[in-house]
């Protein structure tokens, strides 16, 4: 008894330690994979950033803005969980089941090949399915960053979608979208459910195998007296080596495919990293002159944009800009005049002919200090959500705050900056939705100037304001462009007339040149745009002048006579509006409340809590359910799949256990001589291969 209590001590000891053991290697593992995992993430995430930063506008023509937002946060997520503790996870799980039949051929070779005569077919078909959930995977990916760009783009434009009561076509679309990622969804399910499925199947089947060669094996080795066959300890060892080999496989499953998917994604990030931009931002290439006088020069330029090869936009353009000149480009709309901006700035190469500044080709020219030494103010200011400094400072890093100002000041934008609680500190919101157009016109014209460039891209800079804010700017710009070389892509007409040059475009082509006094003489196209401009401000439509009307009439403290076209719009009984009513008047509408007379107090008479009880019970909240339940009422319709993939996940955990069952029945079995041995051996074996179908169905539908 005391030898015995001894080897049970010493094995106790022994299980001791290997905890120990087990735990300090699981730590290890764990942390330093993640550590690795959050390390290479954060890495990658930086690589494919710059990536995109790197790549020129010819590239962005063709991407979606959300799917790439979609990739950076959802493709890059499922790197992370594939190159984590997953993947030390699949490793452990392959080298237990190395181990697992690396100990069970030795204990007893005949079993284990037994119990692994199916393993070949499981692999086969794990693979193909394997295989199938990976490409449905990336497929999926690449819908849902489709549906999350339509989602991106509704929400980032979200006053227009509600002002054209767009909800119901966008919520059709994002739907839409979404549809063919539940297809997917379902496809992937269905093989991800076979998968498992048949790892079962094939487990619990080999199970059964193992049980019924064992129980002849026990059998020869009782009638040959321990000389043939194998012992039942024997049997127990070969069964549990191979087990938790085959539970090691199965338990590898899901991380492998994590790796997989992991494997997909990482090559779709990989291939945007790798490719290499024709125009890089970034790259430390190319002259870099002493200084810039601001020439510019086109010379038989011929373009069409990349999305658009079929259709050229520049046809044979030679146009040369002399240093400190002020050249205006106009024409009607699509004739190429903002197409000249992108090409100054090299957003794109012309597919012939040359563009040079100084008499360099731009190709040639370091891209970094050819865009440090231009400013560019678009027709749509962009701003970012800081403070009108840090906008102001993103045109000339390293700035001082007197510097700031000084550009401010230029820009005619410190006396309203100046006035500002926060003053150069204020945050300017979301694209600088805190600011009037005109203040972020001007801050961004200070953004322009406070590298000090020595050209200026005006891209019909004044078109989206009012008239009292385009007068600020246009004054703005004037002061601006003194000392410079500055090409104005202009609209309104009237803003260009003391340009030094006037190129009038058509259709890609260079079709007048001269000052504004020569083109109207010459009354070719120049003079036509002038003229059509010209009537159009004078001749508006009718609705355009009614807060003109307005204006004119809330500026008057008399009646003002109007004549009867004017007067049919607020009244046609009336040819007469009083300023001090003018602002409550609606044209067949009720007179609003705010100029009614209250009622005086003692003939208020208080309403009866039957006229109060129906708007007291029209106004109550309804009590919202916790956010379980109300998902689950939501989803009533489903109700038939969720209760059989719960009954199916219910049966699923009585596996284990009804396995234990089996299993105690088997230990017996072995005690037993004979034919006895033999039948109960073959009825439980066939009991593990009934388990293993009942298994696959209930894996399946869950």
């Amino acid at each position: 008894m005391a030898a015995f209590e001894d080897i049970m001590t010493d094995y106790a000891l022994k299980y001791i330690y290997i905890g120990i053991a087990v735990f300090l290697v699981t730590y290890i593992h764990i942390t330093f994979l993640q550590i690795s995992c959050e390390r290479q993430t954060l890495k990658l995430r930086c690589q494919f950033f710059q990536a995109l930063l790197r790549k020129d506008i010819g590239w962005f023509d063709k991407q979606q803005s959300g799917e790439l937002s979609a990739r950076l946060a959802d493709d890059l997520e499922r790197v992370k969980e594939g190159t984590g503790d997953k993947l030390g996870l699949a490793v452990q799980f392959l080298a237990q089941f190395v181990a697992g039949f690396v100990v069970g051929f030795i204990r007893g070779w005949k079993l284990t090949l037994v119990m692994m005569s199916l393993t070949p077919v499981l692999a086969i078909i794990s693979g193909i399915l394997g295989r199938l959930v990976a490409t449905y995977s990336a497929r999926e990916q690449q819908l849902y960053a489709s549906a999350g760009a339509i989602a991106e783009e509704v929400i980032s434009c979200i006053r227009t979608v509600i002002s054209f009561n767009g909800h119901s076509r966008e919520l059709h679309r994002y739907g839409v979208a979404l549809e063919g990622c539940k297809k997917l969804g379902i496809r992937k399910s269905v093989f991800a459910g076979l998968s498992v499925g048949l790892l079962f199947l094939a487990m619990f089947a080999a199970y059964g195998l193992a049980f019924w060669f064992g129980s002849t094996q026990v059998n020869d080795y009782y009638n040959s007296n321990g000389e043939d066959g194998l012992s039942p300890g024997a049997i127990l060892s070969v069964f549990f080596c191979v087990m938790a080999g085959s539970f090691a496989l199965g338990g590898a499953s899901p991380h492998i495919t994590s790796i997989l998917t992991a494997k997909g994604a990482a090559g779709t990030i990989y291939s945007i990293i790798e490719d290499q931009p024709v125009i890089d931002s970034s790259s430390r290439h190319g002259q870099i002159p002493t200084e810039i006088k601001g020439h510019i020069q086109f010379r038989n330029v011929e373009f069409a944009y990349p999305t658009r090869k079929d259709s050229t936009v520049l046809q044979n353009l030679t146009l040369d800009i002399r240093p400190g000149e002020t050249v205006a480009l106009v024409g009607a709309s699509g004739c190429g005049k903002s197409t000249v901006v992108n090409l100054i700035q090299r957003f794109y190469d012309p597919q012939a002919g040359k563009i040079l500044v100084d008499g360099t080709d731009v190709r040639d020219l370091n891209l970094h200090w050819l865009r440090g030494n231009i400013g560019v103010v678009s027709q749509e200011p962009v701003l970012f959500g800081m403070s009108i400094a840090e906008n102001i400072a993103l045109g000339r890093p390293a700035i001082s705050l007197q510097q700031i100002e000084a550009a401010a000041k230029m820009a005619n934008a410190h006396s309203f900056i100046a006035a500002l609680p926060d003053g150069y500190k204020t945050m300017v919101g979301e694209r600088g939705a805190q600011l009037s157009g005109g203040q972020k016109q001007r801050v961004a014209i200070a953004r322009a100037l406070v590298r000090d460039p020595r050209i200026l891209l005006l891209d019909e800079a004044t078109s989206a304001l009012d008239s009292k804010s385009e007068g600020l700017v246009q004054a703005a710009l004037d002061q601006a462009r003194q000392g410079r070389t500055t090409v104005v892509v202009a609209h309104r007409l009237s803003t260009i007339q003391k340009a030094d040059v006037i190129f009038v475009m058509d259709r890609g082509q260079l079709v007048e040149t001269g000052k504004h006094k020569d083109l109207m003489e010459k009354r070719g196209i120049y003079y036509n745009l002038v003229m059509l401009q010209t009537i159009s401000e004078h001749e508006e439509p009718y609705e355009d002048q009614v807060p003109q009307l307005r204006h004119r009439i809330l500026s008057s403290s008399k009646p003002i006579p109007l004549s009867p076209k004017e007067a049919n719009a607020f009244d046609p009984k009336s040819a007469y509006v009083f300023p001090d009513k003018a602002h409550t008047f609606s044209p067949r509408k009720p007179m609003p409340l705010s100029t009614r007379k209250p009622m005086p107090f003692s003939t208020r008479k208080p309403m009866p809590l039957s006229t109060w009880k129906p708007i007291l019970l029209s106004t109550r909240k309804p009590i919202l359910l916790p956010g379980f339940l109300r998902m689950f009422k939501s989803n009533l319709k489903e109700w038939p799949y969720i209760l059989l993939g719960c009954t199916s996940a219910v049966i699923n955990g009585a596996t284990f256990p009804l396995f234990a069952l089996f299993f105690s029945e088997i230990i017996k079995t072995f005690g037993l001589r004979g034919q006895e041995l033999l039948d109960k051996g073959l009825l439980w074996s066939l009991m593990f291969v009934a388990m293993g179908v009942l298994a696959f169905f209930t894996y399946l539908t869950q």
